[in-house]
């Protein structure tokens, strides 16, 4: 049963995961008003890297990324890799200003140098990063996830590297 929920290189939760517990967590905010954010996260030319270096090195990348961004989030947050190189973080009762500085230690963490031998090999890793919040929870898992989507694109049409951010009620 967990092998379902569980991505298995990146030991994250999966998609699957993502999409049964989405709208539970959306109406517990709702049923309480309080605020609920969501971060689309999306590694930067990943398949430039892949092709440059492998996707043994790209496989490292993803799980060295994700080790990163889940010591970066609260307890009480969510982390899935929602396909590819993408990954989506729930950030329970979280307003735009908590959910900005998350964000932003996620993008500085990921792009720092890495420890082992075989990550000197590897060019400075970034990620661009999109952050949506319902401010009262009264948003729709969906909307929001568009919003964080759109976030997203806008981050990485401004440069990569970024955080783009917006917040609905």
């Amino acid at each position: 049963r967990a092998m379902a929920r569980i991505d298995p290189l990146t030991g994250l939760l999966n998609r699957r995961s993502m999409d049964l517990s989405l709208n539970a967590h959306f109406e517990r905010a709702r049923e309480i008003g309080h605020p609920i954010s969501l971060l689309m996260c999306d590694l930067d030319h990943f398949k430039k890297l892949n092709d440059q270096h492998g996707h043994a090195a790209g496989d490292r990348v993803l799980k060295r990324t994700a080790d990163r961004i889940a010591a970066a989030v609260r307890d009480s947050d969510m982390v899935f890799r929602y396909g590819g190189e993408e990954i989506a973080v729930l950030l329970q009762d979280c307003g735009p200003e908590t959910a900005r500085r998350i964000a932003e230690q996620i993008r500085e963490s990921v792009k720092a140098p890495g420890r082992r031998a075989a990550d000197a090999e590897l060019p400075t890793i970034t990620i661009s990063i999109g952050a949506a919040t319902s401010s009262e929870g009264q948003t729709p898992s969906r909307q929001l996830l568009g919003a964080a989507d759109d976030c997203l694109y806008k981050a990485k049409e401004g440069g990569r590297d970024r955080v783009e951010q917006t917040t609905l009620p």
